[in-house]
């Protein structure tokens, strides 16, 4: 009679994410992007709880109540802040750790950490190498919205640390796209003197080309004013056909790991990933790590904040005990016609320049 192979115990980590409603699609994709680092680490022990947060904060908590009933040692997501905010104190109860997708970094706290690349960090990362090659005024188009006050709050403590200045803040309105009237301010800064050695404008796609076509109109002259941008411009396929961003700086992960991992992504699905899927991907890759430790899973605070911190498709990343995410990025540069990496992402804590 043959002997019963022994029972393998799984290390059971949840994933929750919106199947529902909204945002389903882009919960689909980040579904598959966890399940993309599963098999390419075949020799796994984890074992990933899906859990449906739908469109509801309420869902996200009901979602993270269920997966830590089913013995979940560790919760991955969820993406949004309102969200997160609903699963802390059920992840906390429980004395679980929580890596969330989100961008908002006013839900970290000690035991929940923020994966996504805050607008802080690009908003550093850029003010600091623009700094280095000695620009030091700094101006800023930015939409009446908390997103446009958290990237402010940003520079102004970016300028600092780089000893640079924030000359000049327009805001315009995000409810439409003419945003002429802030563009006309900064013009008619710097036509009556006013010196800015660069602009930061981290708008996605569709704002930002019309935001650039109105510069010559108020005489705001890229090849004597570097326009900055953010991670937003990196999914903007036509940043390399707009004259106006040619020679623009932005921070952002490094291409090339990216472009092999949609490589990867579309091979598997058939489909595209959006740009999202890469933090799901590094962080099921980062619950794998931390399961398979030579004294057994360990998902403690000591182990995610280790200082020397984890790498993944996005780069080097690190956790700090207040829930906040550090994270190595690029410098790219804008060409005619092409983007490419002007400075390269650091390739551990010891050498990150911001």
């Amino acid at each position: 009679m043959a002997t019963p192979m022994p029972a393998v115990n799984h290390i059971k980590v949840a994933l929750l994410l919106p199947l529902s409603g909204d945002q389903a699609a882009l919960g689909a994709s980040l579904l598959q992007a966890s399940q993309l680092a599963l098999f390419e680490a075949p020799d796994s022990n984890v074992e990933i709880l899906v859990r449906d947060t739908g469109d509801s904060a309420v869902g996200a908590a009901q979602a993270a109540q269920d997966a830590i009933g089913q013995g979940a040692q560790l919760v991955l997501g969820p993406i949004f802040g309102n969200a997160v905010k609903e699963v802390t104190p059920v992840a906390q109860t429980a004395g679980i750790n929580v890596v969330s997708f989100s961008t908002d970094r006013s839900v970290a706290q000690p035991g929940v950490y923020v994966m996504g690349i805050l607008p802080s960090l690009q908003v550093q990362r850029v003010v600091g190498y623009a700094s280095r090659q000695g620009l030091h005024r700094i101006a800023a188009l930015l939409p009446q919205s908390p997103y446009g006050q958290t990237v402010k709050e940003a520079l102004d403590s970016a300028a600092h640390g780089a000893k640079a200045q924030v000359v000049r803040v327009d805001f315009y309105d995000p409810r439409t796209l003419d945003a002429s009237t802030a563009v006309g301010q900064t013009g008619q800064y710097i036509s009556s003197g006013g010196a800015v050695d660069a602009l930061l404008v981290p708008e996605t796609a569709e704002r930002l080309h019309g935001i650039t076509g109105q510069f010559g109109s108020f005489g705001i002259d890229p090849t004597r004013v570097r326009l900055l941008g953010s991670t937003l411009w990196a999914d903007d396929p036509a940043l390399g056909s707009d004259p106006t961003l040619v020679g623009g700086w932005y921070a952002a992960p490094d291409p090339g790991p990216w472009g092999d991992f949609r490589n990867r992504f579309r091979a598997a699905y058939s489909s595209d990933p959006p740009r999202l899927a890469t933090i799901a991907y590094d962080a099921t890759l980062l619950a794998i790590l931390l399961a398979g430790g030579p004294h057994g899973p360990d998902f403690s605070t000591t182990a995610l904040t280790d200082p020397a911190g984890f790498s993944g498709v996005d780069g080097i990343f690190r956790f700090n005990g207040n829930g906040s995410v550090e994270r190595g990025l690029a410098i790219m540069e804008i060409h005619d016609g092409f983007v490419d990496v002007r400075e390269p992402a650091p390739t551990s804590f010891d050498q990150v320049i911001y």
